[in-house]
């Protein structure tokens, strides 16, 4: 090839998007040689080697590290390991994707539970809800309750589900299988669970009683007297499970008096809808 059918390294780097300062990174390093260099130093490209340095440019921005692209360029005729490398990379990058849409059903979840929380304009009001089916991951059942055993069981949920490999990155809440049980310990539940949309059992489908307590941990100031006196005067039977979930807490708010429970209550198909 002709001299005058040369690319300069400015010129190709023009090309490619390529700086030219890691042109000349890859040419010291054995990543990606020039065509040609002459006495004084200076590279000269083929047009035709912006196909490599475009190969070069999408493996370095998924990630690929300088040494396997190195060993990728210098292996490239042989077929069966530039697979194997790239089968490998492609499992790497599978599983960036994973841990990102993981973060983004996360921070997604935590965005809802905030506007919801923002809109609770009535502590004092229940509304009959038919909710969809969500997953959910929980925790192993909690031991008989005594007096101060709400942290040891909270502290043993935790570690089970992270043992589960479900983190604290969803919100947190508490299932109690009766309404009755509820109603004499709703600080108390049966099993906690979280929000992980990847978790293996279901908060069924079906119709809720829905409702809102504001309070710490453990504190359900009023909320015993309004259920019973909405369940009396609505003449409804709570027969599913029930379920607290904390939609906002230390996450999202600094006053421990603030923190907001959802009250979700199993009822029978059809009861209570108009």
């Amino acid at each position: 090839m002709r001299k005058s059918e040369l690319l300069s390294i400015k010129q190709f780097s023009e090309l490619t998007g390529i700086p030219a300062s890691t042109l000349r990174y890859y040419d010291k390093n054995g990543i990606f040689r020039p065509q040609h260099k002459d006495v004084n130093g200076r590279r000269s490209y083929q047009v035709m080697q912006a196909n490599v340095a475009a190969t070069i440019k999408f493996l370095a921005s998924a990630d690929v590290p300088l040494d396997l692209i190195r060993l990728y360029m210098a292996r490239r005729d042989d077929h069966a390991a530039s697979y194997e490398l790239l089968d490998q990379q492609e499992y790497a990058i599978s599983a960036q994707i994973d841990k990102l849409q993981q973060a983004r059903a996360s921070v997604a979840t935590l965005k809802n539970m905030i506007h919801e929380s923002d809109n609770v304009s009535d502590l004092d009001a229940f509304t009959i809800k038919r909710l969809n089916e969500r997953h959910v991951a929980f925790a192993t059942v909690n031991q008989p309750y005594r007096p101060g055993a709400y942290v040891p069981a909270f502290l043993k949920a935790w570690r089970t589900m992270e043992k589960q490999g479900y983190k604290g990155d969803f919100p947190l809440g508490g299932y109690t299988r009766d309404f009755a049980d509820f109603l004499s310990r709703p600080w108390c539940p049966d099993r906690f669970f979280s929000l992980n949309p990847r978790g293996l059992q279901l908060l069924p489908a079906g119709l809720y009683l829905v409702g809102y307590c504001r309070g710490n941990y453990g504190e359900s100031e009023g909320l015993r007297e309004r259920l019973e006196d909405y369940v009396k005067a609505e003449g409804l039977s709570p027969r599913g499970g029930v379920y607290r979930l904390y939609i906002q807490n230390e996450a999202t708010c600094t006053d421990p008096d603030r923190y907001l429970s959802k009250i979700m209550i199993g009822l029978q198909a059809g009861e209570g809808e108009k």
